[in-house]
């Protein structure tokens, strides 16, 4: 029988160094036995694991957008994580298993979030919702198309934030989970963004801009 975990993980990388490719292969294999789509932005590292490279110039939705392609149907849960993390054992099992309480969650990391334990509701990034670890059930798709929840105008930050506000308008709920434990290193890739200020402040009066609007026309 199977252990495999019906997950699809999404995980971005831009292996710039031998550094951040053995830091990307250390938190692929921590998530388990389960359906790895590693979208890749270095197109000389060649790796069978890697499931398409990012098109050019990067932008973290459409990244997104692409991975979503390799859903499995089987699969009923997806695992939306960065590369410079490391998960705890039974880490993505623990989220999964919340998933029939919760429509999204979040692991807690011992570093950002000493001390928590339990479960928290709440819609808040790098409190309740860690931006960098995000799990969701499909049947969010019931009500929020990829297109609405990831918005090409968002090329990195705030997407967290603007996921929390789409999901929150449609009536789900997410929660950071105190058992389910990952470690997030922070920031390990921003150097090899094409412009730092663009992609990270940049991006604070694009969200403002949309966050307007529920964008159930789309």
């Amino acid at each position: 029988m199977s252990s495999t975990l019906p997950i699809d993980v999404i995980i971005l990388a831009n292996c710039q160094t031998d550094q951040l490719y053995e830091m990307t292969l250390e938190a692929i294999e921590s998530f388990g036995d389960v359906n790895i789509i590693w979208i890749e932005g270095n197109r000389k590292i060649k790796d069978k694991r890697i499931t398409a490279y990012q098109h050019k110039p990067f932008n973290f939705n459409q990244c997104i957008r692409q991975a979503m392609e390799y859903l499995k149907p089987e699969n009923d849960s997806v695992f939306m994580v960065n590369n410079d993390v490391l998960a705890y054992p039974d880490c993505l099992k623990i989220l999964h298993q919340r998933l029939s309480k919760w429509d999204s969650v979040s692991p807690m990391c011992p570093l950002r979030h000493k001390g928590f334990t339990g479960e928290k509701e709440g819609y808040l990034r790098a409190h309740e919702l860690a931006g960098w670890a995000i799990m969701f059930h499909k049947r969010i798709f019931e009500k929020c198309t990829p297109k609405q929840l990831f918005p090409l105008e968002l090329k990195f930050w705030r997407q967290d934030q603007y996921y929390a506000d789409v999901i929150k308008i449609h009536g789900f709920t997410h929660a950071l989970i105190g058992d389910a434990k990952l470690i997030h290193y922070e920031n390990m890739t921003h150097d090899y963004l094409p412009d730092k200020v663009e992609y990270t402040t940049g991006m604070f009066s694009v969200y403002n801009k949309i966050k307007k609007y529920d964008r159930r026309d789309i």
